[in-house]
């Protein structure tokens, strides 16, 4: 049950901050940012590109660092994911070519 609550309450203020952040996504945009930050296994290639552009998107917000773990996170997106095969893996190569390129 406190675990429960602790999940529900992250949830919240991730969506909260998400929003805040970028208030012209979606909904969907949101769950699967969510599912990544939960390290929860994306099934579809549509998922994972969804994934994929907003991690891209996040490595370029004025943070140190930032680009590292959003290039790290990919990484484990594409291990957990449940789908591929060859349009998988160049995504794969695509976004983390685009996450580690210095900003334009």
């Amino acid at each position: 049950m406190l675990l429960n609550l602790k999940l529900r309450s992250r949830w919240r203020s991730r969506f909260r901050y998400f929003f805040q952040l970028f208030p012209d996504a979606g909904l969907a945009d949101f769950r699967v940012v969510n599912a990544v930050a939960d390290r929860l296994p994306l099934d579809s290639i549509e998922q994972l590109e969804i994934a994929g552009n907003w991690l891209v998107r996040l490595s370029r917000l004025p943070e140190i660092g930032l680009r590292q773990r959003m290039a790290r996170r990919w990484a484990r997106t594409c291990d957990l994911a449940t789908v591929a095969g060859a349009c998988a893996e160049a995504l794969r190569a695509d976004i983390a070519a685009q996450i580690t390129a210095a900003p334009s």
